[in-house]
């Protein structure tokens, strides 16, 4: 499928140009499962900072599991990436986002199990 190159307008005095956007991903980019996320914003950007949670190892028996269980007292959210969105963004964002869901919904016949 054919993309239309990105282009970013920039704006310098009087002169207005776009310039298009080169995607590169460096290879040592590390991939992180964000399971929650905390949304913040100000009066000028958008701050969401996404965390993994990893479930506590528990083994044994049911019983054992069970008493492991009720001395778990917290689990640790470790903040894996802080994004900042600059408020005039976020809008555009946000419909990219919901356009990719309708798509995965239409590909994979309904909601997530």
């Amino acid at each position: 499928m054919a993309r239309r190159k990105k282009e970013e307008k920039v704006v310098e005095g009087s002169v207005t140009r776009r310039i298009p956007i080169e995607w590169h991903i460096p290879d040592d980019m590390i991939g992180r499962y964000a399971t929650n996320l905390i949304v913040q914003h100000t009066d000028n950007e958008f701050v969401i900072w996404f965390f993994e949670v990893d479930q506590p190892i528990v083994l044994g028996t049911p019983e054992e599991v069970e008493r492991q269980l009720q001395e778990v007292t917290s689990v640790r959210g470790r903040c894996i990436a802080k994004i900042i969105v600059a408020n005039n963004r976020m809008r555009r964002f946000i419909e990219v986002l919901e356009q990719n869901w309708k798509r995965f919904q239409e590909i994979q016949g309904g909601e997530p199990q």
